[in-house]
């Protein structure tokens, strides 16, 4: 079995400092072959949508390509489709992509409004006074 490292290539060396590695793996029993073969899963995964037909289904009829009968009645019949799951295989290349490194880092622009409200609260305080000191 392949390491996640051999999977997500050089870029998830560099990514992964030694601490997370050793904290993912001591603490957290989390390790490097569980994320991959985690990954690789999701990577091929299928989801299974059952449909509610109405009317007996006979021979003759041809179900759609991975469907199959669950249960039947003389009324209705209960079919499974598995199909697959794409949003769920996009996250995954996207994380694994993330792992790798080949995406940019995400800028996060970070806006305290810590002044303003310091000053509004040092007007409150002095009566908008606040640059001001009382020399009377």
């Amino acid at each position: 079995m392949a390491s996640i490292e051999e999977i997500a290539g050089q870029g998830a060396k560099a990514s992964l400092s030694h601490e997370t590695k050793a904290f993912l793996q001591a603490e957290a029993k989390i390790t490097l072959d569980y994320l991959a073969k985690k990954l690789r899963r999701e990577l091929n995964a299928k989801k299974t949508t059952y449909k509610k037909l109405k009317g007996a289904l006979n021979d003759s009829v041809l179900l759609p390509r991975g469907a199959k009968v669950v249960a039947k009645s003389s009324e209705e019949v209960l079919i499974a489709i598995n199909e697959i799951a794409w949003g769920t295989r996009q996250k995954a290349r996207i994380d694994a992509h993330k792992l790798r490194g080949d995406y940019p880092a995400e800028k996060q622009d970070v806006h305290h409004d810590f002044a303003e409200s310091f000053v509004e609260m040092l007007e409150r305080i002095h009566g908008g006074n606040s640059g001001s000191t009382a020399q009377e």
